[in-house]
């Protein structure tokens, strides 16, 4: 499950890493929407659907920003536009938003890896799936050392909540930089169940 998918990057390298199994992509915004189809129009193994996940179930506005990658439900800190000028945001979308819970609703008795990119809203995509997360083996989360969006989730309550949630923290992806001071604002956190009888919040 590839949550904020933007045009498929993730996808792709999961594809050049050697993965061959279903993917499946959630991406509301309709310009990187179009790309991510076109990107995997061709492979039969690649689903695509036009949506948010997380716990605002329905219509939600989603900001816009310039480098598309950047778009979040939540409102941009300047933390985030100083970092990465290109990021400001330059418009506002309504996009429709289901669980977590209903995507994977479908998946018992398979073997699911989540990735959660979502701007600063991977908290609430967790939160929107408190009955299904059980079902999940492996997570990717892109979790925050600071406010890069208001009200968001940083890493140690990320990391709280996956303990919880019984899973155990197995790797730390280097990811967004402050260039000008050299601080680390952003990373993947990968973490892996513990065991199938693990406790849920």
């Amino acid at each position: 499950m590839d949550i904020g998918a933007n045009a498929g990057q993730y996808g792709l390298l999961l594809r050049r890493l050697g993965y061959t199994n279903r993917i499946i992509s959630y991406e509301p915004l309709p310009e990187a929407f179009a790309r991510l189809s076109a990107t995997a129009r061709a492979d039969p193994s690649w689903a695509v659907s036009q949506k948010a996940v997380g716990s605002a179930h329905g219509e939600v506005v989603m900001q816009i920003a310039r480098n598309s990658v950047s778009s979040s439900i939540l409102e941009m800190s300047p933390i985030h536009v100083k970092a990465a000028p290109d990021s400001r945001v330059v418009g506002t979308i309504a996009v429709n938003c289901i669980s977590l819970d209903e995507i994977l609703s479908d998946m018992d008795g398979e073997s699911v890896m989540v990735k959660i990119d979502t701007q600063g809203y991977e908290q609430s995509v967790l939160a929107s799936g408190m009955n299904s997360i059980k079902l999940v083996s492996l997570f990717e989360i892109e979790t925050s050392f600071v406010e890069l969006y208001y009200g968001q989730a940083l890493f140690r309550e990320i990391d709280a909540f996956m303990n919880k949630a019984g899973f155990k923290l197995s790797s730390l992806e280097e990811g967004f930089f402050d260039e000008s001071s050299g601080e680390l604002l952003q990373c993947d956190a990968i973490y892996s169940r513990l065991s199938s009888e693990s406790p849920i919040p």
